[in-house]
This record gives structure tokens, sequence and C-alpha cells, in this order.
């Protein structure tokens, strides 16, 4: 098998599915299209039109309504990992939504419920993003950790995929300039994205803001 990545118009939001060479399926966002006359979800097509039943790991940027509307079809897929900006709290989770409509504040509830279950790590032999588990791939994430919480796109998971010698890099809504190192000692950098000094955490590499 090949690698397949799709991406998906969500207007504003943001939604991509990847299936790696050896079968595992990664999503990536979960904004979905609106008005319901002309909607569409990322979760409901890969279920009903390609007949995916799991998810080995999904990335949600950040808890934006654009980037997480889709997110009540979550459970269907039984998704083995979550990455996401999971130092975050609620209250600042709650202000990066606070004009959610009164229907949307489920899917907000939502969110909170799923940070609040994938709380336990998982160790390298069962890891979706390493590439010995998923036929090559590797993905790494970026995590901004430090920022004023004033603007959860500051905090958003930058994600670089790399196979067969090609990266791609997927920001999320990060506003500011990310500058790192990938498997190899490759630069990764993406103007308008700054990787810095600042305090890190297990697993992940440190982000700076501006």
């Amino acid at each position: 098998m090949t690698l397949k990545f799709i991406t998906w118009d969500v207007e504003h939001g943001s939604a991509a599915y990847i299936r790696t060479p050896n079968g595992k399926h990664v999503a990536i966002d979960l904004g979905a299209r609106r008005p319901s006359n002309t909607g569409f979800s990322p979760l409901a097509h890969l279920w009903h039109q390609w007949g995916i039943r799991h998810l080995d790991l999904v990335v949600i940027t950040h808890p934006h309504m654009d980037h997480i509307e889709d997110v009540l079809n979550f459970d269907a897929f039984s998704p083995k990992v979550l990455v996401r900006p999971s130092h975050l709290t609620e209250d600042a989770i709650w202000g990066g939504n606070r004009n959610a409509s009164p229907g949307n504040k489920a899917i907000v509830e939502k969110y909170i419920e799923l940070n609040r279950m994938y709380s336990q790590s998982i160790g390298p032999g069962q890891d979706p993003s390493h590439p010995a588990n998923n036929g090559g791939v590797s993905l790494e994430f970026f995590y901004p950790s430090q920022c004023p919480t004033t603007n959860v796109n500051n905090h958003s998971v930058v994600t670089v995929m790399t196979y067969a010698g090609v990266k791609f890099l997927l920001p999320g809504g990060s506003i500011t300039k990310v500058v790192g190192r990938g498997r190899g000692g490759i630069e990764v950098e993406r103007t308008g994205l700054i990787l810095g000094q600042t305090q890190t955490h297990p697993g992940r590499r440190p982000v700076q803001c501006r």
C-alpha cells in the first residue's frame, strides 16, 4: 500500500485524513462544513463512503469550534491515541469558545470529556505515530505551551509528517513561527510559525509564541 493523504475543504476550519502504508488510520482536526443542507462531516464520510470503522490516531490541533465540530462522531471510531494541547485548562477551552451557540456547547463539552479521558501514555511499540509501527511514516508534534491562553490558536499542535523524503507541515491554527529539528537532524521551518527555548514536557518539543 502507499501513503494516502486527503484534506477536505471545510471552509474556515480544518480536516484531513491519512492512511499509512500498512493501513493505520489518522485524522487531523475535525472541522465540518455547515449549514446542514450543504454540510460535510469528515468522520461520517470515512464511515459511510470508505467503510472505515476505527482510527488509530486523532490530532485535534486546538479546541476552536472550526476544528472540533465533528467531535460528536468521535466515539464511533474508538481512536487509540488522541493528540491535542492537553495542557489547556477547561477555563481556557471555554474562553476560546465564549461565543458558542447553545447547540455548539455540547461539542465543547464533548471535547472536554475526551481531554479528560485520554490521560494515559502509550508504549513505543503501540504508538501509531512512529514509523516502525505505521509503515514508514514519521509523525512529529510540536506543542506551544507557554503562550497566553487568551487566544488558543497560539497553543495549536503543529504536525510534521515525513515520508519517502518528503515533508508535510500541518500548522493547525498556530500564528507564530516554528523552527525545529525532526528525526535525522532535518530542519523544519515554516514562515508564520517560532521554535524557541521554553519549558518542555516529556514527548513534546518546545514552541515559543510572540
